[in-house]
């Protein structure tokens, strides 16, 4: 797509937040292919249709997304036979500026009812799937492109992450138990308040350190190394 690595960066470092923004808004949970999308379209900004009328995802004319705004250009379209063909005054969404361009492609998908499978996708690839089967695009290699760039990009690093599972369940950790028989998962021994929980089993008491930032497993008053 000939972009340079600074460019790609920094247009990476641009759409990626406001994609993240709006899909949290509109209930959908993979920015990952907004994003990507946004790349294959728009050639990482630049092509005409990026530069030109802020339109990053490829969203054809529709009044309720972009109002009286459009852009003419020529669309090269592909038949399921593989041919091609080209609408040469093809109307286009015109947004403002990047954000409402975004902004525009969840109201597109929002204006279809067609597309509402993509709020029940169970994945970034499902999505792709679930959009290409609505009618998004003629390409018969989108859903290809669209996972590749996801792939190669690490795409999913943007989109929600699953909470972590919960520390093991405490394996009953009174006080006034002896020292030396509780694996005790603290930020420090002297600091009683941040325990997380006591453990009978040193895995367990590991297991739960890790799912928390400068925390630690002691025993009797000892830092445990992790052998």
């Amino acid at each position: 797509m000939g972009a340079t690595k600074k460019e790609q960066d920094a247009f990476l470092k641009a759409i990626a937040p406001i994609a993240q923004k709006y899909a949290a808004q509109y209930g959908l949970k993979y920015p990952s292919v907004c994003i990507a999308q946004g790349i294959l379209e728009s050639g990482w900004g630049t092509t005409e249709l990026a530069k030109n009328a802020n339109n990053y995802h490829g969203l054809k004319y529709k009044k309720a997304v972009s109002g009286d705004r459009y852009y003419v250009k020529p669309a090269k379209e592909q038949k399921a036979d593989g041919t091609y063909y080209t609408d040469e005054k093809t109307k286009w969404c015109m947004f403002d500026d990047l954000d409402t361009g975004v902004k525009g492609y969840y109201d597109f998908l929002k204006s279809g009812k067609h597309y509402a499978p993509l709020w029940e996708a169970t994945s970034a690839f499902d999505y792709v799937e679930k959009i290409k089967a609505a009618g998004y695009a003629t390409s018969l290699t989108y859903v290809e492109k669209i996972e590749n760039l996801i792939t190669q990009y690490d795409l999913t690093k943007y989109d929600p992450q699953p909470i972590p599972d919960p520390c093991p369940a405490p394996e009953v950790f009174p006080e006034d138990l002896p020292y030396g028989t509780w694996y005790r998962v603290r930020k420090t021994w002297a600091d009683k308040a941040s325990q997380k929980g006591a453990y009978q089993h040193k895995s367990n008491a590991f297991k739960c350190a890790d799912r928390y930032s400068g925390y630690s497993v002691f025993l009797d008053g000892m830092l445990v190394p992790r052998v």
